[in-house]
């Protein structure tokens, strides 16, 4: 297809990358996992919620399609199985450093639902669900690893990061609104895309139009 694709990224919806209509990745639709995460027990969780797997996912297809020359068929099918299931079944309670508890859970729920045409490349879409676990755990990084450790980073650039950051993420750690918010300008400044495609997603500017809010929003709620 080349990099002339039929669906530009802002009308690349969930339905589109399930039924793989830019052929980027091998084997057949991912329907089977978009309806595993509509049965997860995380569906309406206040941030490891439905909405943040498919927007990870989504950035993930994104991800990997900018980088599609880089990456085989299958690599491209394992990073959307493993955005897709990376929070699967999270508890919605975890605080701040426990994160490694949720990760068993994402991956046991995978196991549950596996496709058999993915049963052979179950350890490499394991590997990308550990990666997710944040704080990020110091290791060598392949392309793929890079591509769902941003996309895993792209919710606070979403058209809902008030609601699932501000006030999700809050609730699942105890946290008052305002305390994120005033967390925001440190986080967005430590981020640091692996990916080209992250880079040029999410350059400076992107990223301190979303500090000013942020610290607008603090300044209004203080």
């Amino acid at each position: 297809m080349g990099d002339a694709w039929a669906v530009p990224d802002d009308q690349v919806m969930i339905p589109h990358i399930i039924r793989n209509k830019d052929e980027i990745f091998c084997g057949s639709m991912l329907a089977p996992y978009l309806k595993a995460m509509f049965a997860a027990t995380n569906v309406n969780n206040p941030y490891h919620d439905l909405r943040h797997g498919l927007h990870v996912a989504r950035s993930g297809y994104l991800a990997a399609r900018y980088h599609y020359k880089d990456l085989t068929p299958r690599e491209i099918r394992n990073v959307v199985i493993a955005a897709m299931m990376h929070d699967m079944n999270h508890s919605g309670k975890a605080k701040f450093g426990t994160d490694f508890l949720e990760i068993p859970r994402a991956i046991h729920a995978f196991e549950q639902c596996v496709m058999e045409e993915d049963r052979p490349h179950m350890d490499a879409i394991r590997t990308l669900i550990k990666v997710t676990q944040f704080p990020l755990v110091e290791m060598e990084e392949s392309l793929s690893i890079r591509i769902i450790r941003d996309a895993d980073m792209t919710q606070s650039f979403g058209v809902a990061w008030l609601r699932q950051i501000a006030v999700g993420l809050a609730e699942e750690w105890g946290m008052e609104p305002l305390q994120i918010l005033k967390g925001q300008k440190a986080f967005l400044s430590g981020i640091m895309w692996k990916t080209e495609w992250g880079q040029k997603t999410f350059p400076p500017e992107v990223v301190q139009m979303r500090i000013d809010e942020a610290e607008d929003y603090v300044a209004l709620l203080s």
